[in-house]
């Protein structure tokens, strides 16, 4: 069984303000998950004590303080695994003296009932004060907001578990304390947290079929998007890949320019490489952008060379990412405008190559394109010509000839790829249905004599039958006879699997209470 000690209990990057001691994590959530298993209560408890004894080699032995995720011991349901309160005093015996002590203050977290009960019991039946509530050692908070009262949490990593647990407390979660997004700190942490994501998608975007176009959990992306807001500590891994595509496409959408300006795209589009290379240029993206959309290329042409798998193609992709890349909505409405996009898109990355050559090779303004002279609009004629003459005032105009007519180019000519509005196809009325009458009949008058002498008789033979007699259950006189005897062995058996339990429990707190 795979147990993350890393994950499970680890060192934070902040200290507690009240106490100036560092702060560890303890989240449950990395426990070994005892759910579904099919094992014995004895080997179940030995799996659980195991990892607790990687957890302790782990503890510091120093003054600490601690921050408990418990939200991961609600599989301790004492049902169907056998994980209970007596296993969680096992874990807990293991811990020496020492460790205890060195803990100056804890904070639970998501406080579940296992979590009271042991308390409970560590407090009223052996009396540590450690766990009483009124010392001030142990801080019980409800939820992630009012644990935000007392520590940073912004600089504690909190797993996805923790954060999905939470929402169950709290819709939103709230802080005191807010980041400034112009700083040039949250600026850096913004572009890192950027490349990971681009880097994730570049290495794993290829091994699942459809991410952009398969929407991610919208809680899950919710939560990630908040956090990167808060300027929030993160482990990307625990999201999972279509989260981080859906989240790569809001992030181009909430930019203050588009990547790729619809309005700059000149009807009608051309499938070739001089068209798309003006028109990229036309666009004037930043070294910043250039860079950006240079590394989505990466990702796109990666997904679309293994099609088998991630059931994408260029024509797919550049479907997928045109509202993000464009900044367009998707809508009927904004249809025409989307196809434009998509098409040239496409187009763009298929010749990103030599496009990106060309680039490199000098700037776009010293870049020497051949395009065919447009034929929509004539050249305007040359200037007037002025000729002096050095003995005198006299000048002389060449004579102007009459400007030949310009064509009307209010309306863009459509190439055979464009699209129709929809107002302009032909609509089949599918509506038009056929009404089928029933014309009223007299059904008393068709009865035949014959069916009506049948259902008589039928009815008299029907009413000269003797009823059937229910019989009573026999009234129960002995308490004996009042349970089977497969019901009783197993409600004896249970309640003897409870004693034993409260016994071992009994006598591991007496253990507890001599050493304390």
């Amino acid at each position: 069984m795979e147990f993350q000690v890393k994950k499970a209990f680890f060192k934070a990057d902040t200290v507690d303000p009240f106490t100036g001691l560092p702060i560890y994590v303890f989240d449950s959530n990395y426990l070994p998950n005892l759910e579904g298993l099919e094992c014995d209560k004895r080997t179940l408890e030995e799996l659980m004590m195991k990892a607790f004894k990687r957890i302790i080699q782990r503890v510091p032995n120093a003054p600490y303080s601690l921050v408990c995720f418990t939200s991961g011991f609600k599989s301790f349901n004492g049902s169907n695994n056998g994980a209970s309160w007596v296993t969680l005093l096992k874990c807990y015996q293991l811990f020496p003296q020492a460790f205890k002590e060195n803990m100056k203050k804890a904070y639970v977290v998501h406080e579940s009932w296992i979590v009271r009960s042991f308390t409970q019991i560590l407090t009223n039946v052996v009396q540590l004060k450690k766990f009483k509530r009124d010392d001030g050692k142990i801080q019980y908070c409800r939820d992630l907001t009012e644990l935000s009262k007392f520590v940073d949490i912004t600089k504690l990593r909190i797993s996805l578990a923790v954060y999905l647990y939470d929402l169950e407390f709290a819709d939103k979660l709230i802080i005191p304390y807010t980041v400034k997004h112009n700083s040039a700190d949250y600026l850096q942490y913004r572009g890192l947290i950027e490349e990971r994501i681009l880097t994730r998608l570049l290495l794993e975007g290829d091994q699942y079929p459809l991410v952009f176009t398969r929407p991610g959990s919208q809680r899950k992306l919710n939560i990630l998007a908040d956090a990167i807001e808060r300027g929030h500590y993160l482990d990307l891994s625990q999201w999972d890949i279509y989260v981080m595509g859906t989240l790569c496409l809001t992030t181009l959408r909430k930019r203050d320019e588009p990547l790729i300006d619809i309005d700059l795209i000149e009807l009608p589009i051309r499938d070739d490489l001089n068209y798309t290379l003006m028109t990229f240029h036309r666009m004037q993206l930043s070294d910043e952008s250039y860079l950006l959309f240079a590394r989505l290329h990466e990702i796109w042409i990666n997904m679309c060379s293994k099609s088998e798998t991630t059931r994408h193609d260029l024509k797919s992709i550049s479907k997928a990412v045109t509202p993000g890349l464009c900044k367009e909505r998707t809508s009927l409405k904004n249809n025409d405008r989307l196809i434009i996009g998509q098409r040239f898109i496409k187009n763009l990355l298929e010749y990103w190559t030599e496009i990106d050559k060309a680039h490199s090779k000098s700037k776009p303004s010293e870049v020497v394109i051949k395009v065919e002279k447009r034929k929509e609009r004539p050249d305007p004629p040359p200037s007037r010509k002025v000729s002096f003459k050095t003995n005198g005032v006299e000048f002389r105009t060449i004579p102007s000839r009459p400007l030949p007519e310009v064509p009307d180019t209010t309306s863009r000519t459509v190439s055979d790829s464009s699209t129709l509005p929809v107002s302009s196809l032909p609509v089949e009325n599918n509506n038009s249905t056929e009404l089928l009458t029933i014309d009223d009949v007299d059904i008393g008058s068709n009865r035949s004599t014959q069916t009506n002498q049948v259902l008589t008789d039928a009815t008299t033979s029907l009413n000269k039958m003797p009823m059937p007699t229910v019989k009573r259950p026999k009234p129960i006189t002995k308490f004996a006879e009042g349970y089977s005897s497969i019901e009783g062995k197993k409600k004896v058996s249970k309640l003897a699997q409870l004693y034993e339990e409260r016994l071992v429990g009994l006598q591991i707190l007496d253990e507890i209470e001599k050493k304390g």
